[in-house]
């Protein structure tokens, strides 16, 4: 009882029945006083006022049971000239005298007096108090309230009291009365004499600083009982809420106590604690506080004991995850990596899809029947280049083709790929980025935002706004979810209007994809300037992993300065460098990178044998070494389900690229 004072608590009797609240006459309520005088602080107060728009001088000498502001307050003065909307809603109460309409716009008291309302009888009987029967969010009904520095806002004013007090609330008090004196004693003393003031069980063990309001029971002898739903059934609930009710076992499994819990929503048990004294008996605070350390203490033992399960269960997956890197960490196909300076070499012979260079000239050639607006934007790279390049009559076998395309244009070539009978797409990485909402934004262009927002009408826009708003509140989460559209936005359902005035899209992010054209594997990848630097997005998807990756390109470099236009059997090509293409191909050579390694050896002899005929510049060479990145991931998105964590390269390296423990 010591940590709970009687004149913290308000008790109402119910004079009358109360459908709406589920009351009958006689029913004896009990809410904490603090939470009872900020609920009367209803919406219009709430949203007209902020913290910093009144001074409070408390009232030293108010009634313990007093919660009236006017009352509990000596005075509440507005700190400086000042202006609230007020969003009126049907069921709203006003009391249409001078104070409430000196305080509005010709405008605003124009569009109150408009709306459907139904008069009520008051004390003075002056045809003034009205309940709304229209409002918000169907019609625009906002109000501007007009204060001047140093304006008294008097709760004894009934204009006031309509306006600001919670309608609910108006409705409670008009029913009930307040208990006092010895009854309410009384009341106290029988509801806290088994009540104690600690953390939830379930806190216990996190050693949180938040205390709650508990009031502990005793199963009453002759019930035995071991499910929540047994407790539920003797209550005449259908379920227990676990986030109110606790209950306490045995170790033969028997529930032996129950308690309420005080939620942070809803200050009054009471009615909950008269329910369970059907089944159990109060106990005193003493034994109840045993009761909960002991419960508390349970807990952490099923929590060990739970951990130590997940713990064995974890380490067996582990093991599974482990052995199949053990069998798979030399695959290329499973860790292609970059630059290979920390690729297994110890690896036996990789099988890939091979094209020969006829098949490699003859792709190149059939880029004739795409659009060509389309096609000058692939900037085309790796080592078929030299090859194609040099027109030579035989080389090396190839697993595909490279391509990097300006971020812009990757919805453009899916496009123009998409209607060649001959595409088969293989792993597109947007159905990943879409899944876990990965996205970035895109500006808009500025005559587009200016167009917006010379069509958004002020009135409208704030009811859009408000209309948004409280149908968040009504929709279930199901249909909250954004969605993406045919573009690659992401929208809210809920939130168009808000979306408008945006300066920015919210785009889904574009990894690339891999897929087939002309019988001929592909790598397409988006390419863009960052900071300076020439960037790339990539992926690494596998049936281990699914990795959406950033990659450094080149540190300082623009994407048109470094570009290089061909011709190449009679049509104009974007390539990267052939100097960049030596120095990657140096780099994997030096790293001796398994899946590259004997490739790209044959490769940089055929570049150094043909150095003259293709054009290589050691001047430009020594340059892109300058620049090229020692390491070129920049960040991975690991993707599990919708969920996705980010890391940096050094953290993707280690976990897909090293003999780990696996995670």
């Amino acid at each position: 009882m010591k940590n709970f004072k009687r004149k913290d608590y308000i008790y109402l009797r119910y004079l009358e029945d109360d459908e709406d609240a589920y009351r009958k006459k006689g029913d004896i309520v009990r809410y904490k006083k603090d939470w009872l005088i900020e609920e009367l602080k209803g919406r219009n107060f709430n949203t007209c006022f902020n913290s910093d728009s009144l001074i409070w001088e408390k009232n030293p000498d108010a009634e313990e049971n007093e919660i009236a502001f006017n009352k509990i307050y000596k005075s509440i003065t507005v700190s400086d000239n000042w202006q609230g909307k007020i969003y009126l809603s049907e069921d709203d109460y006003l009391y249409l005298d001078d104070w409430l309409f000196s305080h509005m716009s010709s405008y605003d008291i124009d569009l109150v007096k408009g709306l459907k309302k139904e008069l009520l009888p008051n004390r003075k009987n002056d045809n003034k108090m009205i309940m709304l029967k229209e409002g918000c969010p169907d019609v625009a009904a906002i109000i501007t309230m007009y204060f001047k520095k140093g304006e008294i806002i008097d709760f004894s004013n009934p204009s006031v009291i309509a306006l600001f007090y919670t309608p609910y609330w108006l409705k409670i008090f008009a029913k009930t009365e307040v208990i006092e004196g010895e009854e309410k004693e009384k009341l106290f003393q029988d509801d806290f004499s088994n009540a104690i003031n600690v953390q939830v069980v379930e806190d216990f063990a996190f050693s949180l600083n938040i205390t709650k309001e508990h009031h502990y029971f005793k199963m009453k002898d002759n019930i035995k009982v071991k499910t929540d739903k047994d407790v539920a059934k003797l209550l005449g609930m259908s379920y227990l809420n676990d986030i109110n009710i606790n209950v306490v076992r045995n170790k033969q499994g028997f529930i032996t106590h129950i308690c309420t819990v005080t939620s942070d929503y809803n200050s009054s048990d009471r009615e909950m604690e008269q329910i369970i004294l059907k089944i159990a008996d109060r106990i005193s605070s003493d034994e109840a506080m045993e009761i909960h350390k002991k419960a508390c203490l349970d807990y952490v033992e099923r929590q060990n004991t739970e951990f130590a399960k997940f713990m064995e269960i974890h380490e067996r997956e582990q093991k599974k995850l482990d052995d199949i890197y053990q069998t798979k960490k030399n695959n290329p196909e499973m860790f292609p990596g970059v630059n290979g300076d920390f690729v297994h070499i110890d690896k036996d012979s990789i099988t890939e899809k091979k094209h020969t260079l006829k098949q490699i000239q003859e792709f190149y050639q059939n880029l004739k029947i795409l659009d060509s607006d389309i096609v000058k934007h692939i900037c085309f790279y790796g080592g078929t280049i030299p090859y194609i390049l040099n027109n030579a009559p035989e080389s090396r076998d190839f697993g595909d083709i490279d391509m990097f395309v300006p971020t812009e244009y990757m919805e453009k070539l899916r496009a123009e790929f998409s209607k060649q009978e001959s595409f088969e797409m293989l792993c597109d990485s947007k159905l990943y980025a879409e899944a876990c909402m990965l996205t970035t934004r895109i500006a808009k262009e500025s005559t587009e935002l200016s167009l917006k927002n010379q069509q958004v009408d002020t009135t409208d826009s704030v009811a859009s706004s408000l209309f948004d708003s409280l149908m968040s509140f009504m929709t279930p989460n199901k249909y909250k979810r954004d969605y993406v559209d045919a573009n690659g936005i992401v929208h809210n359902p809920l939130n168009v209007h808000k979306e408008e005035q945006l300066p920015y899209y919210r785009k889904v992010q574009d990894f690339g994809f891999k897929a087939k054209l002309f019988g001929i594997n592909i790598s397409v990848f988006p390419i863009y300037e960052y900071k300076n630097n020439l960037m790339a997005k990539s992926f690494n998807i596998n049936e281990m992993y699914k990795f959406l990756l950033g990659v450094r390109v080149l540190d300082n470099t623009k994407l048109a300065e470094f570009i290089q236009q061909v011709n190449v059997y009679g049509s104009i090509f974007n390539i990267l460098p052939l100097e960049y293409t030596l120095a990657s191909k140096q780099s994997a050579v030096e790293g001796s990178y398994a899946f590259r390694y004997e490739k790209d050896k044959e490769d940089v002899k055929y570049i150094l044998s043909n150095k003259d005929e293709l054009g290589i510049s050691d001047e430009k060479l020594q340059e892109i070494l300058k620049n090229y990145p020692d390491y070129s991931i920049s960040i991975a998105y690991e993707i599990n389900g919708n969920q996705v964590t980010a890391m940096d390269g050094e953290a993707y390296k280690q976990l897909v690229l090293t003999n780990r423990q696996a995670s």
